[in-house]
């Protein structure tokens, strides 16, 4: 009986079959993409040029002839492509492809570098086969791709094997940093914002109601001040509430309140405005909430300590009145406390206190009652 052990030792010796030949597999995890000897246990990622679109599989498939895959692992036909043609280039090697700049070349296909026509001497011999394809017959000693600074607009130089990569400075791109990159090109600007190029930098005008370099802040509605006569609460999202002060209203509080449109004064009364609401100034003789009552001599209150005034219906006389006190009271406008202990109501042995309308004996020592 196979152990699982002995499976993954014969996996690490599986083959597949590419135009005849024997291909190892990449050790991976049992996921489509990959393969092994059983379609069960630990599997290996397809090589460069196969592909396997299903799970559990024991093989993988060959890309057609003259097509390849950009990395191990391929699922799909569609992953094989044309390899870059001499003179090209890619960062997989595969198309699409970028042609070789001015002064650069590249004599093989499916290349990921270009090389520099500069770093060869006047002694290379070439040859040009029927297919187009330049082969160089003797390599010479690599020399730094840096030296001569092929890096435009300031950009920094890095050295490789017969190849070298420019680190362009803000605002240029390309391969040798030969394009200036318009800094709004990729919309930097969010939420309805402008982009405005300034050299290499840019400026964001931000749409109403967000702010920040980039336009992603909201800004509070408050901020704005929106109420006139109200203090402003903001709520969901870019929304706000307006509490208006006494004696407005409106959705931004713009509108003052005529309290005198509900208010009707009578007798020639006249309404008067404040900030609570409004009240009538009534002519000298009528008096009340809307002047509907006419004055007499008892709304000057004459009559003190609570009493009540009563006019006097006289022949001939004119605003007569009579006070009507209240018990302790008396006089012409109840203004005289009536002295309850001025009829002695106590013994000889007691003092007597006057109060309003009652009276108290304070007894001697020794007595009571």
């Amino acid at each position: 009986m196979t152990t699982r052990r002995s499976v993954c030792r014969a996996l690490q010796a599986a083959t597949r079959m590419r135009r005849g030949k024997r291909r190892k597999l990449v050790p991976t995890s049992f996921v489509p993409w990959s393969s092994s000897l059983d379609g069960l246990f630990s599997c290996g990622q397809c090589e460069v040029g196969f592909y396997q679109p299903l799970a559990g599989q024991t093989s993988c498939i060959s890309c057609p002839d003259e097509l390849s895959t950009p990395s191990l692992g391929a699922t799909d036909l569609a992953q094989c492509t044309e390899p870059c043609p001499s003179g090209s280039y890619s960062a997989s090697g595969l198309s699409p492809c970028t042609l070789c700049p001015q002064r650069y070349y590249q004599p093989n296909v499916g290349q990921r570098l270009f090389l520099d026509l500069r770093r060869t001497t006047n002694n290379r011999i070439c040859r040009q086969h029927q297919s187009g394809t330049m082969h160089w017959a003797r390599l010479l000693r690599r020399l730094n791709d840096c030296e001569q600074n092929p890096c435009l607009n300031g950009g920094t130089c890095q050295d490789g094997l017969s190849s070298f990569v420019c680190y362009c400075q803000p605002g240029f791109e390309g391969n040798l940093c030969e394009t200036e990159r318009d800094p709004c090109s990729h919309q930097p600007c969010h939420n309805g914002g402008s982009c405005e190029a300034a050299g290499h930098e840019y400026q964001c005008r931000c749409a109403t109601g967000f702010t920040g370099i980039n336009c992603t802040s909201r800004v509070p509605a408050c901020s704005r001040n929106p109420c006139n006569n109200g203090d402003c609460v903001d709520t969901e999202g870019d929304s706000y509430r307006c509490n208006c002060y006494t004696g407005f209203t409106g959705q931004h509080c713009e509108d003052k309140i005529d309290y005198c449109d509900e208010l009707l004064c009578d007798n020639g009364g006249t309404c008067s405005q404040t900030r609570e609401g409004a009240t009538c100034i009534c002519p000298i003789e009528y008096a009340g909430e809307t002047c509907g009552h006419r004055r007499t001599i008892c709304d000057d209150e004459r009559c003190e300590n609570g009493a009540t005034c009563n006019l006097l219906e006289i022949a001939g006389q004119r605003n007569e009145y009579a006070c009507d006190c209240v018990p302790g009271f008396t006089g012409r406008h109840c203004e005289t406390n009536l002295d309850e202990c001025a009829s002695a109501p106590c013994s000889i042995h007691a003092d007597c206190l006057d109060s309003v309308n009652e009276y108290r004996c304070e007894c001697h020592g020794g007595y009571e009652g």
